[in-house]
């Protein structure tokens, strides 16, 4: 029984000294080197036994270490720390001997390092104390997330070795052989945060600083005090000096909130510190808080000038920055943003002069003055509209604008402010007119200078728009005041000129003496008894000390249509042979020469009507063109040929065809069929020009041997029309025999009516009918009819003389005219 109780004891001595000494810190990842500078510290937990750690095991799971006494012994102290350090730390690093207290036993190890290879850095390890039978008595596998220097510390070092119960020191180069950091002390306070808002203040803000106090001691404090103090090279200035009465919770946080007076430009350092007499840890009370002041700008100190936003390649954007204001600005820190992104202009000291310009682009353009250039990365521009910020380095919005298409611009076309003085509204926006289609580094060619009577140009109105020769035409312009200043004494000029001409004439002069800022005045002129033709009209605006001529003038282009319609169409190939094209020829029938641009030709299911001549051509007096599909007809036509994918198809057997002036005005038109005439391979011809193209008799088949006569007189035309009497032939004698020679006769009559019924009959000597020409046809008070000599049957007529009998019938039926001529149809001589 004796023994038992011996042997009891013994094993309660065993565990009280097994359970007494604790892991307290691992130090795996030192930030001086790591073969001699880790560490691994014990305590003694117990209340009275001091314990003699000689040949206690230290492993990291591989290999044990023999601990061993660095000085005379290894006796370890109730309530005090053991640091285990490798043999070569006394020997060539001693980093910690400055931290290790005098009452803390140094102790090191058998082999050279802790473990097999020393502690890892990369992956967690075991590491664990042993006595030296090897039983066990603490171990902990500790995280390889701290930073280089800092240990892995235990927080309570009278509980158990729990992942919970161990943290990162909060300490650089952990807390060897003494109190760990993150043991909570009975009273401690620490400063959780400093924060300063804002980050970028200008030199015109108050400056908010935000302090937490946290305690993260055991027991309660009824107050803290604070002090802020900036430094610098040669002092240092306390901004705050304060005591905040209020109990502090153990766990609890109060929050600090105070507000400076503005500083100066530059950076700063400001460094809070708290205290307590009681507070049992300093390392936890001071943190440091950087901020920079900027300059204070004010809103449209800058301002968002010119955005090219549509262009073919998105790196081509770019946006032009103006300094409205009479200092220079400094652009560091300053960003330009939209929706999605937010960009800094220039991180380095670049200054904008007054009335200067800055060009932010993605790359260089070649058309800016480079050294008002900044390259960065823009926020990218849709071309549907954006909205852009500019803010100053304190985030203080300079300028803004949300533009639309509307606004103007387009592919290639920058944008413009109009009065960078004024907002962004729409109507302080327009398209850039300059030659180059923008200004980057330049004044906007929408902005006034100070004398400017400009005319705006896309308001010069034309009334009628589409007039005819002869016609009364009103032109005008509104005339305004583009500059800053008042104008005075300003005369405006009309010219014109043909469109093929180069040389202007006048057309008459107007006056205004004054026109107030931003005034306008409507001006205007009447243009009598306007020719036939296409010109150029102009109006200019002259006033002394203009400083802007490129709005002073303003011109438009009028067709006049002639109401003579001196273009019809002359001939048709329909139906070419293969390997040929369609064409139709086109006749000036007038004595003066006729300007073609602008002219189409349509058929009835058809609404194309896109012009076949888009260049200047002035068809010459009785003077042919044709218009092909293709350039097939080119080398044998003797006309100009305007080849056009607007060339109407031809049908073969009927078809209607539209020609039109410039301004969509009816010239001609043209019913055919098959049985007017045309074949495979030879052309429809008109006989005579001045004949109503709606007259059937007026086309027959082309008796060339060539098929056609394109781009020549026509083989079966009459050059000389029957005089207006009533009842007239022409020719006489005509010889239908094929030739192209008065192979037809005119009968040309007139009548004291609008309108009326007529009959034409044709009678041999003998006074048979021959040829009922006309049938009770409706006809108006003129008209000319041909004869090609066959009669009813088709057949051809002998020579002879024939009588021509004319009546014409009113809606009554009743005779109101009968006429009689003899023609004599010859043949061959």
């Amino acid at each position: 029984m004796q023994k038992s109780v011996i042997v009891l004891v013994i094993l309660l001595l065993a565990r009280t000294a097994c359970t007494q000494i604790v892991l307290s810190e691992i130090m795996f990842n030192p930030s001086g080197n790591e073969r001699y500078d880790e560490f691994v510290e014990l305590y003694n937990a117990g209340e009275n036994k001091a314990v003699d750690l000689t040949g206690w095991l230290l492993s990291d799971s591989s290999k044990y270490s023999i601990i061993l006494p660095y000085g005379e012994s290894a006796l370890l102290a109730p309530h005090r720390f053991a640091v285990i350090l490798v043999p070569n730390y006394f020997e060539k690093s001693r980093i910690y001997d400055a931290e290790i207290p005098d009452d803390a036993l140094l102790l090191t190890i058998g082999n050279a390092q802790i473990g097999a290879y020393g502690l890892k850095n990369s992956d967690g390890e075991r590491v664990s104390l042993h006595r030296p039978d090897s039983t066990l008595v603490a171990a902990f596998k500790y995280s390889p997330d701290n930073k280089d220097g800092f240990s892995e510390e235990k927080i309570d070092l009278f509980a158990g070795d729990e992942p919970g119960n161990w943290s990162n020191s909060i300490k650089a180069g952990g807390t060897p052989g003494y109190k760990n950091s993150v043991t909570p002390s009975a009273f401690d306070l620490t400063l959780s945060s400093f924060a300063v808002a804002p980050q970028r203040p200008s030199s015109e803000d108050s400056v908010v600083i935000k302090l937490g106090v946290k305690n993260v001691g055991k027991e309660a404090a009824d107050f803290v005090d604070v002090r802020v103090a900036t430094s610098s090279d040669s002092a240092q200035d306390v901004l705050l000096s304060e005591r905040y009465d209020g109990a502090i919770a153990p766990g609890d946080s109060m929050l600090i909130v105070e507000t400076l007076p503005p500083f100066s430009l530059g950076a700063h350092s400001l460094t809070a510190q708290i205290s307590h007499p009681r507070d049992e840890s300093e390392i936890n009370n001071q943190l440091d808080a950087q901020f920079e002041v900027v300059a204070a700008y004010a809103a449209g100190t800058v301002v968002i000038n010119e955005l090219m936003y549509d262009t073919d390649e998105k790196a081509d954007e770019w946006i032009e920055l103006f300094n409205a204001s009479t200092e220079r600005v400094l652009l560091r820190d300053w960003s330009i943003s939209d929706a999605r992104k937010s960009a800094v202009i220039v991180d380095s000291a670049i200054y904008l002069k007054p009335d200067g310009y800055c060009v932010l682009a993605n790359r260089p353009l070649p058309t800016a003055d480079s050294s008002f250039q900044i390259i960065l990365s823009l926020p990218e521009l849709n071309n549907s509209g954006d909205e852009l910020t500019l803010r100053d380095a304190a985030g203080t919005l300079i300028d803004s604008i949300a533009y639309k298409k509307i606004f103007g611009g387009g592919r290639n076309v920058s944008l413009e402010r109009v009065r960078y003085e004024d907002g962004s509204q729409a109507e302080n926006w327009a398209t850039c007119r300059d030659s180059l289609s923008s200004t980057p580094g330049r004044r906007n060619s929408v902005s006034p200078k100070a004398q400017d009577a400009a005319i705006d140009g896309a308001s010069f109105h034309v009334n009628p728009r589409q007039p005819s020769s002869g016609e009364k035409v009103n032109l005008s312009v509104p005339v305004l005041n583009s500059g800053r200043e008042p104008v005075e004494d300003i005369r405006i000029d009309f010219v014109y000129t043909l469109l093929s001409f180069i040389s202007f004439r006048p057309l008459g002069s107007e006056y205004i003496a004054h026109l107030g800022v931003g005034e306008k005045a409507l001006v205007e002129i009447q243009w009598e008894n306007i020719p036939a033709g296409v010109y150029v009209v102009r109006a200019e605006v002259m006033t002394a000390g203009d400083m802007d001529e490129e709005n002073n003038a303003a011109m438009d282009t009028l067709f006049v249509s002639d109401s003579r319609k001196p273009l019809v169409i002359n001939e048709i190939m329909y139906s070419p042979v293969n390997g040929m094209g369609e064409w139709i020829e086109l006749y000036n029938r007038c004595d003066y020469a006729v300007q073609l641009i602008g002219y189409a030709i349509a058929k009835s299911d058809s609404t194309l009507t896109r012009p076949f001549c888009d260049e200047l051509f002035d068809l010459a007096p009785g003077g042919f063109v044709v218009f092909a599909h293709d350039s097939s007809i080119v080398d044998i036509c003797d006309a100009p040929v305007f080849v056009s994918r607007a060339m109407p198809s031809l049908k073969n057997d009927a078809d209607e065809l539209f020609l039109y002036d410039g301004n969509g005005r009816l010239v001609d038109q043209l019913s055919y069929s098959d049985t007017m005439g045309g074949a495979r391979g030879r052309s429809l011809e008109r006989i005579n020009p001045q004949v109503n193209s709606a007259e059937p008799s007026n086309w027959t088949t082309c008796v060339s041997d060539a098929g056609h006569t394109c781009g020549l007189r026509n083989s079966v035309a009459i050059d000389v029309l029957p005089e207006t009497v009533a009842l007239a032939v022409q020719p006489n004698p005509f010889s239908p025999d094929g030739d192209g020679i008065d192979d037809f006769v005119g009968i040309s009559y007139s009548m004291p009516a609008r309108t009326a019924q007529v009959n034409i009959k044709i009678y041999d000597i003998a006074g048979r009918l021959v040829r009922f020409l006309s049938n009770n046809e409706a006809s108006g008070a003129q008209r000319t009819i041909f004869w090609d000599g066959a009669n009813d049957e088709g057949g051809r007529c002998a020579m002879g003389v024939y009588i021509i009998f004319l009546e014409a019938l009113n809606e009554t039926a009743m005779c109101i005219e009968r006429v009689k001529k003899t023609v004599v149809l010859a043949g061959a001589l």
